[in-house]
C-alpha cells in the first residue's frame, strides 16, 4: 500500500512539474459555487425538453430544435429562402450566473454576420434569456409547439419550391439547335422577368456575319413544367419554334421545333476541365475563322499558329509567324471566368510573358498594335458564348473527327472559330 501511494504521489509531482494541472483550473472553485447556480446540464435538459424555440432576429423569426446529441436544427420564416441548418452546439459555464451557448453556423443565414457564442443569464420551460456574448444584445429563446414549427414549415415549402425552380432556370436558359448532322444552326439565350414576361435571343452565322435577333415571350410554371411561348415563331433551318419547354424532373429543355436541341451546358467545363486539346485560328495556316474584319487583322504575317493551349493557365499563345519581322512565342493570360449562363465564359486580359528563348523586346508591342481589334474583341466584358461543332474530316490522308469551336459575342457581331487539326 505505501508502495502504491509513492506511485501516486511521484506521479502528481511530475504531472504539476509539466503544467499538465492547468486543465483543470477554470474547474478548480466549482466545488465553492452555490448548488442554485445555473448550470449547463440545466440549460440543456431546458434546450431539449421543449418542442422547439425562436427568436426574433433583426425582423426575421429563426427557429430552433435541439437534442440530447449535441445537434441543433435551425430554420429561418419565408422572409429568407433557405434550407434548415444542421449544426452542432455547445454548452460551458463563465462563473456562477452565465452559462456560455454556442451554435455553429445555425445562423449563417441570418443578416448582419450574428454571433455564433451567446451568454445565458435565465432559464425556464416557456423562454431563456441571453445576449451575443461580444456586442451584449440581447436575444430570447421562446418556446414554440412542433404544430407552429410545421406551419412555419409549410408555409416556407412553396416559396422556397419556387426560389429553387428560378435558380434551376437561370443556369438553364441558353441552349443550340443543330442540325441533321449536328453542325450548330443557332444559338438561344432566355432573359425573364419575374412577371411571367422576358425575350429570348437567338444568334446565327449567316454568310460569315454573326446576327442576333430578339424576341419577346412569356412563361409559365405548372407543376414540374415550364412552358415558354414565344411572341412569334421563328423560321431556324426551314422549321418553325414557337414553344421551349423545360422539366424540373428531367432537368431538361425541348421545343416544338423539329431540329435537336443541345443544352451546350458541358462546354465550357470542357475548355476549363482536363480533357481540352489544344485548338488554333490562324490566317496564314488556315486553321479556325471569325469575323471578316478580324480575319484580316489575323492575316499579319508577324504570327503563325494562334492557339488556345491546353496548359492549366489556359493561355492565348502567339507562335512565330512567317516572315522576318515576325514576333517570338508571347503567352496571354486568358483569366477565364463564368457566369450563370452555362455556355458563357469571360476572358480577362493580364501581363503577357515571355517564357521561351531570346526574343526582342518589342515583340508585345508590334503583336498588340497589328492585332489591336482581336484583343479587343478577345477581352469584351460581355464574354463568348461557346459552341462546339464535332465533324468527320480528313487529316493528313486519315479519317478522324475534328473539333470546331465556335465564340459567339452575346452582344455584338464579333465571333471566332478554332479547330484541334495539327
Amino acid at each position: 500500500m505505501k508502495k502504491l501511494t509513492y506511485i501516486l504521489l511521484t506521479l502528481c509531482l511530475t504531472l504539476y512539474s509539466c503544467g499538465m494541472t492547468d486543465v483543470w483550473k477554470e474547474w478548480e472553485n466549482e466545488g465553492n459555487m452555490s448548488s442554485d447556480r445555473l448550470k449547463p446540464s440545466e440549460v440543456k435538459k431546458a434546450l431539449c425538453a421543449a418542442e422547439g424555440w425562436k427568436i426574433n432576429y433583426q425582423g426575421h423569426i429563426c427557429y430552433f430544435q435541439f437534442d440530447e446529441n449535441g445537434t441543433v436544427v435551425t430554420n429561418t420564416d419565408k422572409s429568407i429562402l433557405e434550407d434548415k441548418v444542421e449544426s452542432d452546439y455547445y454548452l460551458d459555464f463563465d462563473g456562477e450566473k452565465v452559462v456560455v451557448l454556442t451554435m455553429s453556423g445555425a445562423l449563417k443565414y441570418l443578416p448582419g454576420n450574428p454571433e455564433e457564442t451567446f451568454e445565458i443569464t435565465q432559464t425556464s420551460g416557456q423562454e431563456i434569456v441571453m445576449a451575443e456574448r461580444s456586442s451584449a444584445r440581447e436575444v430570447s429563446f421562446v418556446s414554440v409547439t412542433t404544430t407552429e414549427l410545421k406551419a412555419n414549415e409549410n408555409d416556407k415549402a412553396d416559396a422556397l419550391i419556387l426560389k429553387k425552380q428560378l435558380e434551376e432556370l437561370s443556369k438553364n436558359g441558353t441552349g443550340v439547335f443543330r442540325n441533321g448532322e449536328g453542325r450548330f444552326v443557332i444559338h438561344y439565350a432566355i432573359s425573364r422577368n419575374e412577371n411571367g414576361s422576358g425575350s429570348i435571343r437567338f444568334s446565327r452565322l449567316n454568310q460569315r456575319v454573326l446576327e442576333h435577333q430578339d424576341i419577346a415571350l412569356s412563361w409559365k410554371i405548372d407543376d414540374e413544367l415550364v412552358t415558354f411561348t414565344l411572341g412569334e415563331s421563328v423560321e431556324i433551318d426551314g422549321n418553325l419554334l414557337q414553344h421551349l419547354y423545360y422539366n424540373f424532373t428531367t432537368h431538361a429543355m425541348t421545343s416544338d421545333c423539329t431540329l435537336p436541341l443541345d443544352s451546350n451546358k458541358d462546354i465550357v467545363k470542357y475548355y476549363t476541365g482536363s480533357s481540352w486539346k489544344k485548338h488554333k485560328i490562324t490566317n496564314y495556316y488556315s486553321h479556325g475563322d471569325a469575323k471578316e474584319e478580324l480575319w484580316q487583322e489575323l492575316g499579319w504575317k508577324g504570327v503563325g499558329d494562334i492557339e488556345l493551349d491546353d496548359r492549366p493557365e489556359r493561355y492565348f499563345v502567339l507562335c512565330p509567324g512567317p516572315q522576318e519581322e515576325l514576333i517570338w512565342y508571347i503567352l496571354y493570360p486568358t483569366n477565364w471566368t463564368v457566369g450563370d449562363d452555362a455556355d458563357r465564359i469571360y476572358f480577362n486580359s493580364g501581363q503577357p510573358t515571355q517564357p521561351f528563348g531570346s526574343h526582342d523586346s518589342e515583340d508585345v508591342n508590334r503583336a498588340n498594335a497589328n492585332l489591336a481589334k482581336f484583343f479587343t474583341a478577345f477581352y469584351d466584358e460581355d464574354g463568348f458564348y461557346m459552341i462546339q461543332d464535332m465533324v468527320q474530316g480528313k487529316v493528313h490522308g486519315e479519317d478522324r473527327m475534328i473539333s470546331y469551336i465556335y465564340f459567339l459575342s452575346p452582344t455584338n457581331d464579333n465571333w471566332f472559330m478554332v479547330d484541334d487539326k495539327p
